[in-house]
């Protein structure tokens, strides 16, 4: 059950992972997907198509403001560009 509810909103890993460790430090969302950002970079140079990537991201900035806005413009691009990473930079400026 937890499986399915991390697919639905990311972001609860790291709500459980503060819950049981605690060790003082946050899970900074955005930095993740900057770095995801870098890993799909490099998946798409190996051929991999966006649409692929960014199913396990959609739903990382859920409930917070700008979220709405990137999971649009993630899942309307990136069929349109399926090679080109800058959607990620893109919709990352869409949660600034």
């Amino acid at each position: 059950m937890v499986g399915r509810a991390a697919y639905q909103n990311v972001g609860l890993l790291a709500d459980i992972d503060a819950a049981l460790f605690d060790d003082g430090e946050t899970a900074d969302q955005l930095a993740a997907l900057l770095a995801y950002r870098d890993y799909a970079a490099a998946e798409i140079a190996r051929g991999t198509r966006l649409p692929t990537l960014i199913k396990p991201i959609l739903t990382l900035f859920q409930g917070r403001p700008g979220a709405r806005a990137c999971r649009r413009h993630l899942s309307e691009q990136s069929p349109r560009r399926a090679d080109d990473p800058n959607v990620i930079d893109e919709a990352i400026e869409l949660l600034r």
